[in-house]
């Protein structure tokens, strides 16, 4: 049976959907047109209808292969490859087949189905995936050149930025910041004590820094000493609070794309840390003791170890001059 659709059709056959999107109004979501996809019920893992009225049209959602299908809004209901648009007429239909795929649904969990080891065939690249992916590829090349490919592990933070109006100072200084063999794991944008300027995530602490024309800040939120971070959101921005050590701090003006990413990398690399080792490990010695002692001297200052770690390690060190 066929369910015609304003930018596609549904067709039922046998143990299979068939799903066609077409017209204009599925090219201007972005959707790849005239190319039906066949579509094992066994692979049908979830189904959500918004049933159409006069004023505003209807959609039929499918969640496919183990993944529940994502609730959309009017605006973003074109551009899903796996939703079909329909207007009042055909809502009766609509509401049949939902109720249909509903049970096919429920079959197949008591079947013990696994939807997501069915193939079937893909959507194709959307306009709006195709964008995002250009998107960042420009944005991975635009961060090379500013930065060069030294540090890719940089280039990768910085290009996932979702604000990325000043902050090049900063950028640019980070590498000489680092400690020998730390990775940059997330970067965002955000004000702190009154000076706007970077936080970086690394696998050993939480960066801020900034680089004015006369000065510079910077501050070093060790992960072994921070127990937890909290986020608030406003209308375009929000502030992630880290709380390290019986103190807190405030980072404000953060972007709102960027803030949860960065408060859950963070969560993760604490995760990481305390299921690892309580405490962190002091770097191997140099092969010059002096040197080795100024590297742990620069880790001790940063918080990364304790004074009695430092001086463990200092005798250690001094033993062998």
């Amino acid at each position: 049976m066929e369910y015609k659709g304003y930018n596609g059709t549904i067709v039922t056959e046998d143990d299979h959907l068939i799903l066609t999107h077409s017209g204009f109004a599925a090219r201007s979501g972005g959707l790849v047109v005239d190319r039906p996809r066949r579509i094992p019920l066994e692979a049908v893992s979830g189904v959500v209808l918004k049933e159409a009225n006069l004023m505003v049209n209807g959609w039929l959602t499918l969640g496919l292969g183990g993944v529940a299908p994502p609730r959309l809004s009017a605006g973003t209901a074109g551009s899903n490859p796996n939703t079909v648009i329909f207007r009042q007429k055909s809502r009766d239909q609509f509401k049949a087949l939902h109720d249909w795929l509903v049970t096919v649904v429920e079959h197949n969990r008591a079947a013990g189905t696994d939807p997501s080891a069915v193939e079937l065939d893909a959507a194709g690249e959307t306009r709006l995936e195709r964008m995002q992916a250009n998107s960042a590829a420009v944005q991975k090349q635009r961060m090379t050149e500013l930065l060069g490919d030294e540090r890719p592990d940089i280039v990768a933070a910085a290009a996932r930025m979702g604000w990325r109006i000043g902050g090049k100072r900063e950028l640019k200084m980070l590498a000489g910041h680092l400690y020998e063999g730390e990775t940059v794991r997330s970067i965002a944008q955000g004000t702190y004590t009154g000076k706007q300027g970077i936080l970086v995530l690394t696998d050993v602490r939480l960066l801020f820094l900034f680089h004015g024309v006369i000065g510079q800040a910077k501050e070093d939120f060790p992960l072994r000493s921070i127990s937890s971070v909290k986020t608030k959101s406003g209308l375009g921005t929000g502030e992630l609070s880290v709380f390290a050590s019986g103190t807190s701090a405030s980072i404000s003006g953060i972007i709102k794309s960027d803030l949860e990413p960065l408060a859950n990398a963070i969560r993760q690399e604490l995760s990481s840390q305390h299921t690892a080792s309580p405490t962190a490990s002091p770097p191997k010695a140099a092969d010059d003791p002096y040197d080795a002692l100024q590297k742990l001297a620069s880790l001790r200052d940063a918080g990364v170890l304790t004074d009695e770690e430092f001086e463990a390690k200092k005798r250690d060190l001094l033993g062998r001059i």
